[in-house]
């Protein structure tokens, strides 16, 4: 009698294959920035400086940040040491914002106020005080304007929401048209569960990207959900990025679905492609350049991360149990996709250090911040479905092909497909989150040349202020509550009593904190002290104002590190 000879399957996998190494390379670095991190605009200057005093009342107030930028609507404004408004024109000149009082500023100390949306849609808030000829006797703190809380969750929701839906219908589209092509022309049954699944995401992406419209301009803004029906908010919501973008993703989407149905591949891809299009029309690919490179890399990464979701989410659907599916055919699919994967996993890698080397410009950053920590996260989070993948593709999917036990151990590969898809869906909210985060400010927050003065134990900063100078201890000098004494002495060392008692304001620029003026009390001649607060380790600016006479008022800062 004469067998049958077993011949191999097509897509056999290579033995030994030290494509594996590569892959594991890839991998260590795959997905370092997510879809579309976005990077806010920062501060680099203001005239007059925080805290200075003027022997002449100024013609303009600016603050010049490192982007061009524009003004939100409410903010902006310049007010007397009372908190009154003091009318003034207040406009924005490409990467500066201009003050200009409406008539002469009388002595005293005023308070500015800006709020400005970044290049990325981001808004960015802060303010200075400064005075004319002396300080006033008391003044008013720096007021903030911050998103309702509420807007805030929603919109992170609303872009998860936008991105899962996205990544899970362009992937899932690809998936039903190239992998599992047969099954889908075998199985009405299956045709009908991807199409179900397929559109449900599509019609989320798309509600995702409508809702953010409004509640985009309500964060920029300041304002909470009570202002959702405003009449000034929706007319001007639809003039921005995010409304260019939804109007993008619907068009992508409804040319996909509407050639999807006619098993047209390529307009479908066409479609597709538009949609995943429309996740990089705000964010980081507007900021920084070259600009073909960083776009070309986004889409590269978002298209990567489309067919690796839609693809574990189709075999999930793959292996629901089905009379129409043959064992083979599944598991030839599974091979089809792991194939694509070993790609997939290298273009996730090349477009995320492309990525993180033109927006990030740290490797600090990693570990040194809050954005680089939940980059982090979401590594360990990719390396573990990597691991899972890998099973499948070495011991799951050879095993169904010519093991004995095919059914038990396709059941098997059923369940582990599950947890790479659980996996990866943990990984797009993280995603979501991190859209909201910026990477550059906070990585370069912390100077390398800062870190050894991360120890524990007492701070010691000293300046010079004019011809004398001053020294500051903080203690203990870590987190929370710490005491700080400043001393002054001229230049031949003796104890200096300034004009009036100094300034203290003390600020955390990665995260937008301050300025907090800290109020000095005398202990001695020359010598003060005051309660400092240090609620967050990083990297804190410390700014002193020494009044030496009645038209010379230096302003100096210096940096402390926290731990």
């Amino acid at each position: 009698m004469i067998r049958p000879v077993r011949r191999a399957p097509a897509w056999a996998w290579p033995s030994a294959t030290p494509t594996w190494a590569v892959v594991l390379l890839a991998a260590v670095v795959v997905l370092l920035l997510p879809g579309t991190a976005d990077a806010h605009a920062v501060l680099k200057s203001t005239d007059p400086a925080d805290g200075q005093v003027l022997a002449q009342a100024p013609r303009t107030i600016t603050a010049t940040f490192n982007e061009a930028i524009s003004l939100a609507p409410k903010g902006n404004l310049l007010l007397d040491s009372t908190g009154r408004p003091v009318p003034a024109e207040v406009r924005s000149v490409n990467d500066t914002v201009v003050y200009t009082p409406a008539s002469t500023l009388a002595e005293g100390t005023y308070v500015v106020s800006w709020r400005v949306v970044s290049a990325d849609t981001h808004p960015v808030g802060g303010g200075i005080s400064f005075s004319v000829g002396r300080p006033s006797a008391n003044s008013v703190a720096v007021p903030t304007q911050v998103a309702d809380r509420e807007v805030n969750l929603l919109r992170i929701g609303a872009e998860v929401l936008r991105y899962g839906g996205v990544l899970g219908f362009a992937g899932l589209t690809a998936f039903g048209l190239f992998i599992a092509e047969p099954s889908v022309r075998r199985s009405a049954t299956f045709a009908r569960r991807v199409r179900r699944v397929r559109d449900a995401l599509a019609a989320a992406a798309v509600l995702g990207a409508v809702v953010l419209i409004p509640l985009v301009k309500l964060w920029q803004d300041g304002t909470g959900l009570g202002d959702l029906f405003s009449g000034s908010v929706w007319p001007a919501a639809l003039s921005t990025a995010p409304a260019a973008a939804a109007a993008l993703l619907a068009v992508g989407t409804g040319l996909a679905l509407v050639a999807a149905g006619r098993r047209s591949p390529v307009a479908a891809a066409a479609g597709t492609a538009l949609a995943l299009g429309s996740l990089a029309v705000v964010g980081h690919t507007r900021v920084y350049g070259p600009g073909w490179l960083v776009l070309a890399a986004d889409l590269l990464h978002l298209a990567t991360a489309a067919l690796w979701v839609g693809g574990l989410l189709g075999l999930c659907l793959l292996f629901v149990p089905d009379p129409d599916h043959r064992t083979a055919e599944v598991a030839s699919a599974v091979g089809r996709f792991s194939t694509a994967a070993l790609w997939l996993v290298a273009g996730l890698g090349v477009s995320a250090v492309v990525l993180w080397w033109r927006i990030a410009d740290s490797v600090e950053g990693l570990w040194t911040t809050a954005y680089g920590r939940l980059v982090l996260v979401k590594l360990v989070l990719v390396l573990a479905v990597i691991g899972v993948a890998a099973w499948n593709r070495y011991r799951l999917v050879p095993a169904v092909l010519v093991g004995a036990s095919r059914r038990a151990t396709l059941d098997a590969l059923r369940r582990t497909v599950g947890v790479e898809a659980a996996g990866l869906a943990v990984v797009v909210a993280v995603t979501g989150v991190l859209v909201s985060q910026t990477p550059r400010e906070e990585a370069a927050a912390t100077p390398v040349a800062a870190a050894p003065a991360a120890s524990s134990g007492p701070k010691t900063l000293t300046a010079a202020v004019g011809d004398a100078k001053a020294t500051m201890v903080i203690s203990p000098g870590k987190r929370g509550v710490n005491a700080l004494q400043l001393s002054l002495v001229d230049a031949e060392g003796v104890p200096l009593v300034p004009h009036e008692t100094p300034e203290l304001s003390v600020r955390l620029p990665a995260y937008e904190l301050g300025p907090f003026k800290k109020p000095l009390s005398t202990t001695g001649k020359g010598t003060y002290e005051a309660t400092v607060d240090f609620p967050l380790d990083g990297t804190w600016t410390v700014t002193l104002v020494v009044r030496l006479s009645e038209f010379e008022s230096p302003v100096v800062s210096q940096e402390v590190v926290i731990p």
